[in-house]
């Protein structure tokens, strides 16, 4: 018998919710993500953690507690999001992976996570030009 398991199967849940963490200490880094999440950042970590979860094939939770589908472009769409910070987005993604996964040994999922299509989709602001 094969068993194939989600992706949220194989990390586990205290693995991403470390991933979590690490990432938003990436994001309290960066001068123009920063901004975009006023006072505590708690509140976006539990979210973010959630909306994870059900994308890897965990428990359809943050659905549940968001009344239903993501809605991610609408959710996003008061916030700044050009390709400068999408890029940021990914990069402090990119660096939370690259420090948890050394000790998960799960790469092909690094890979997995940038890929997400929402992300590209963000971008709900066009990109300023520094010619002139």
């Amino acid at each position: 018998m094969n068993i194939q398991l989600t992706y949220y199967q194989r990390i586990g849940s205290e693995n991403l919710q470390e991933l979590v963490s690490r990432f938003y200490e990436e994001i309290k880094q960066d001068e123009v993500l920063k901004p975009m999440y006023p006072g505590d950042l708690e509140a976006a970590e539990r979210r973010l953690y959630l909306f994870l979860v059900q994308y890897l094939g965990g428990p359809a939770t943050y659905s549940e507690r968001r009344g239903g589908h993501p809605r991610l472009r609408m959710r996003h769409q008061l916030f700044p999001i050009d390709q400068d910070a999408r890029d940021r987005w990914l990069k402090c993604m990119s660096t939370a992976w690259k420090i948890r996964l050394w000790m998960m040994n799960h790469a092909s999922f690094c890979g997995h996570i940038l890929s997400i299509q929402p992300i590209f989709y963000a971008i709900n602001r066009p990109a300023i030009s520094n010619r002139l």
